[in-house]
């Protein structure tokens, strides 16, 4: 029989109640009451994204998310949209998920429904070409856009393959998967003990856990499993680097700089949280007063800090001319390596902590934001809820462990990338 193996209640959770269940065959859901609420967001996550497909399934991962959430023999997504709802679906380096909002009033009819469409996989070779085709469009699409394809050539260079290749795939290795392909990677990986289901609505849903149990049970039946979930270390990365310049059909020029970054767990992730704030952050940040008010030679700026379980990347991206190239690479050489580092102030860095941690708590006002968060904490083992914990870490961080942390990026090796115009 499918039981509740694990029942935890969360109850001092700044935004309201949760409720986590780990069943007998390693699935896991997390109910979180969202007090004051009218609606409900729903995401069913499998650990089975592209990072574990091998060389000759690479785009995969991605191939199935679109099967799976394509409407075939039956209509479940008409039903839902019908019924109010809304559904999506994404594929990333390490899950995969389906999700769907609607209001709280309507989750308990709507939820066995949408557990039965993304819980199952049906279709026929008519339908796997045609979803190739899509796919092969949409890669074509991201051809054309220079920047994706940029941070793309870092990632394979800075990762081994598991996380340097694209989520998607090539077009030339789309073309060549077939039905028995997709379906034994699907068996392998789309399993319940790799399976979250994260539900954040405004009432208790005591039905949840039931609801899902049945599903689990008329999908996979009841056989018992441990749970499968990613181990995250606490690192910076040695990443592998590069200089490179590629000429490129485009009109403006691009500049990235990738950086050795933290795992999802590192103990100096918010010290990369801080600094990326302090540097590129509204409109009083280094490098908007750096680069727009006192020089003004870019338009266009950025950054991601980009961690997975075990390793991660700090990505700047910097748009300019290319004859403004050379003096944009000082400018920016000038902040990150000079010896005082005199931005660093440390009224202002805390200013800047405090400013993170209110848009941690701001960003709970968003229900996306609380089951994506609670999803993250399964699948990388955080058992970590509450915003005090978050300010606990962040205190951590000073002037003193920014000062350490700037000259460790720039005294390791990093990427530098630079794509200009033939």
């Amino acid at each position: 029989m499918l039981t509740i193996v694990d029942d935890q209640k969360i109850n001092d959770f700044e935004k309201g109640p949760i409720r986590r269940s780990l069943f007998s065959n390693g699935a896991m859901s997390i109910v979180h009451e969202a007090l004051g609420f009218a609606g409900a967001k729903v995401q069913l996550h499998y650990i089975a994204g592209s990072m574990f497909e091998d060389k000759n399934e690479e785009g995969l991962s991605h191939l199935i998310e679109h099967m799976i959430f394509k409407e075939s023999d039956t209509e479940y997504i008409k039903d839902l949209e019908l019924k109010g709802a809304t559904v999506n679906a994404y594929t990333y380096k390490e899950n995969v998920c389906f999700e769907m909002s609607c209001l709280t009033k309507n989750l308990e009819q709507l939820l066995p429904i949408f557990l039965k469409k993304f819980m199952s996989l049906g279709f026929n070779d008519e339908h796997l070409e045609k979803e190739k085709v899509v796919i092969a469009k949409e890669l074509l699409e991201d051809i054309d856009d220079h920047e994706t394809q940029a941070i793309e050539y870092l990632f394979k260079k800075n990762f081994t393959r598991d996380l340097g290749h694209p989520v998607g795939g090539t077009i030339a290795q789309i073309k060549k998967f077939n039905r028995s392909q997709v379906e034994r990677f699907y068996n392998k990986f789309y399993t319940p003990n790799r399976m979250i289901l994260s539900i954040a609505a405004g009432d208790s849903c005591e039905f949840v856990e039931d609801v899902f149990r049945t599903a689990m049970v008329d999908r996979y039946g009841e056989k018992t499993s441990k749970p499968f979930r990613l181990k995250s270390q606490n690192k910076i990365s040695k990443l592998t680097h590069l200089k490179s310049t590629h000429k490129k059909k485009i009109e403006n020029t691009l500049l990235l700089m990738s950086f050795d970054g933290p795992s999802i767990t590192s103990s100096k992730f918010y010290d990369y949280a801080v600094l990326d704030e302090l540097l590129f952050q509204g409109l009083n940040s280094v490098f908007f007063k750096k680069l727009r008010v006192d020089n003004p030679l870019v338009y266009g700026y950025g950054s991601s800090l980009n961690c997975f379980r075990s390793c991660g990347n700090y990505l700047m991206i910097f748009t300019t001319q290319k004859e403004d190239l050379s003096h944009v690479k000082r400018e920016i050489k000038k902040v990150l390596e000079k010896d005082d580092y005199d931005f660093l102030i440390e009224s202002e860095v805390e200013s800047v902590k405090q400013r993170i941690l209110d848009h941690w708590e701001l960003s709970f006002d968003d229900l996306d934001e609380r089951v994506e968060f609670f999803a993250g904490t399964e699948i990388y083992q955080l058992q970590e809820y509450r915003i005090s914990d978050v300010a606990e870490k962040i205190k951590k961080v000073t002037t003193k462990s920014l000062k350490k942390l700037m000259k460790q990026m720039t005294d390791s090796d990093y990427s530098v990338l630079s794509v200009v115009p033939n």
